[in-house]
Formats: structure tokens, C-alpha cells, sequence
């Protein structure tokens, strides 16, 4: 039990490498969902976690600490992934050009794509399907009032047909 504490104790204070990492900042317009100490990663493998996110300018300064062992080419390109549609929210780095020059502690990634807002995809989804289902309904109508059209036509035409049998008109 005793071990268990201390290896416990020791996680945390080192974080695998995490607190001897060294800083990167990035700047979103939208860092919607993004916590502290979520994962930063590379092609599925973890290489940093998300130490602070504040705000800068009117956008989400995010600054991430990236393992040592790691180094990041000045293109790399920062993106805000999520795990499964709602799941919890991630740092993807996209590695940059080799023999790029490195960015250093406290540098910035400058290239960055937005992530995707959730909130405004489901309104605009809903506004779409009230559009199909109200096209859908004014075409039913108009189906209905075709067919009850049709049938009244019929009725004249035979009320008329009748009415020449029983006059003796050709």
C-alpha cells in the first residue's frame, strides 16, 4: 500500500515528463469544450496536455507543455479534435515540414483550423429539416387536392355523360 501512495505521489509530480516539457502557445478563435490538462497529441499518440486556456484579444489562448523528447517544427499545424461526437475534446498536432526550424519554449503555432461548432451544425440541421418537412407536407396537400380535383372532374364528366343519355344528345 505503501508503494502504491508513493508511486501514486510520483505520477503526479513528475506527469510523465509533463512538468519538465517545455510550453508552446496557440491561438483559436473557438476553444469550446477544451479543458485543462487534456491531451495533446500527434498522429493518435500522446505528447503534451493542455496547461492553461485563457482568453486574448477576443480568442482562446491556449498554452500546451509538450514532452522534451518532442520537438515541433514551426508549420505544424494545431487543431481541437474531439473523441467521438461528443466526447471529451483534444489537441491534434499535424507535424510540419522536416528540416523546418523548431519552435522553442514559450513560441507560438501559427497555422490552426477551427473546429467545427456543434451548436451551430444542429441548428442549421434543424432549420433544414423543418424545411424538407414543411415541403413535404405542402406537397401531400397539394397531391390530395390534385387526386380530390381528379375525382371531381370524373363525377362531372360522368354526371354529364348521364345527363346526354337521358336528354338524347350525342
Amino acid at each position: 500500500m505503501i508503494i502504491l501512495a508513493y508511486m501514486s505521489f510520483k505520477v503526479g509530480e513528475y506527469g510523465f515528463g509533463l512538468k519538465n516539457g517545455y510550453p508552446v502557445n496557440v491561438v483559436f478563435d473557438n476553444a469550446t469544450g477544451l479543458e485543462k490538462d487534456a491531451s495533446v497529441q500527434i498522429a493518435g499518440v500522446e505528447v503534451g496536455r493542455v496547461e492553461d486556456i485563457s482568453l486574448k484579444n477576443g480568442k482562446a489562448l491556449v498554452t500546451l507543455r509538450i514532452l522534451p523528447s518532442v520537438k515541433l517544427e514551426e508549420d505544424v499545424e494545431a487543431k481541437i479534435k474531439s473523441y467521438g461526437i461528443l466526447g471529451d475534446k483534444y489537441v491534434d498536432i499535424v507535424p510540419g515540414t522536416d528540416g523546418e526550424t523548431y519552435i522553442r519554449a514559450g513560441g507560438d503555432i501559427t497555422r490552426t483550423e477551427q473546429q467545427a461548432d456543434i451548436d451551430k451544425l444542429l441548428s442549421e440541421l434543424g432549420t433544414i429539416a423543418g424545411d424538407v418537412m414543411g415541403r413535404n407536407t405542402e406537397r401531400r396537400k397539394a397531391q390530395s387536392d390534385d387526386s380530390q380535383s381528379r375525382r371531381g372532374i370524373g363525377r362531372d364528366e360522368e354526371g354529364l355523360y348521364g345527363a346526354e343519355q337521358c336528354c338524347g344528345k350525342d
